[in-house]
């Protein structure tokens, strides 16, 4: 009778015990697992956008200048394309550099992105190397 009850007993305390791994413990250990991994995934994008914050900031410092520039480059850059102008203004470069057209070959526009438009030109000058080179410059 013994033995009996002993292996009763036995038998009760591994069905409690394994019903506690599979049902308390186990489930609980897979949260613990996926909040884990959230937790990482969380912290890396936190990590991200921390590093995403100090670079806008750094370049918030320099927002002035770069207005500027930009300023700058809209004032060096036509709104309307004016191939003539341009043409004149390339003569007159061309006769403080001292170079000579050969030919000029501008094509038609070609519409890009937003309002600009873009007009391929080709323009062959004779000279020196440094005329040339000056003609470049200006």
């Amino acid at each position: 009778m013994k033995r009996n009850a002993l292996f009763i007993i036995g038998a009760a305390l591994l069905a409690v015990i394994l019903a506690w791994y599979f049902l308390l413990y186990k489930p609980l250990g897979e949260d613990l697992t996926k909040a884990q991994a959230e937790t990482t995934a969380e912290r890396s994008k936190t990590s991200d956008l921390a590093n995403n914050l100090r670079r806008l900031q750094a370049q918030a410092k320099n927002a002035p200048q770069q207005q500027a520039f930009l300023r700058k480059l809209d004032e060096a850059i036509p709104q309307n394309a004016d191939l003539a102008e341009f043409l004149l203004q390339a003569d007159d470069i061309a006769i403080d550099a001292g170079v000579d057209f050969t030919s000029i070959t501008p094509s038609p526009p070609v519409a890009g992105g937003g309002s600009a438009s873009t007009i391929a030109l080709s323009i062959n000058v004779t000279g020196s190397f440094f005329q040339v080179k000056n003609y470049l410059t200006q």
